[in-house]
């Protein structure tokens, strides 16, 4: 079935990306934006790794419990 499917015909050329220098809060209002769960991370054109919106308010909500000291 996927015998004649080439890699350029499936792929997104247009890919927003974060760089590290990056503040969180605009790359969280981007991927909001533009409906992404996750952005890659890129430095110096290339691919250094990944940020996912549910890792990001996971750790949130880990600060705020040990803020909190909520059980």
């Amino acid at each position: 079935m996927y015998d004649m499917v080439f890699l350029n015909q499936v792929m997104d050329a247009e890919v927003i990306t974060a760089s590290l220098e990056d503040d969180l809060q605009d790359v969280l209002d981007s991927m909001d934006l533009n409906n992404m769960d996750t952005i890659p991370v890129v430095e110096n054109d290339r691919f250094v790794g990944m940020i996912a919106k549910t890792r990001v308010l996971d750790l949130y909500r880990r600060e705020l419990i040990m803020q909190t000291n909520i059980q």
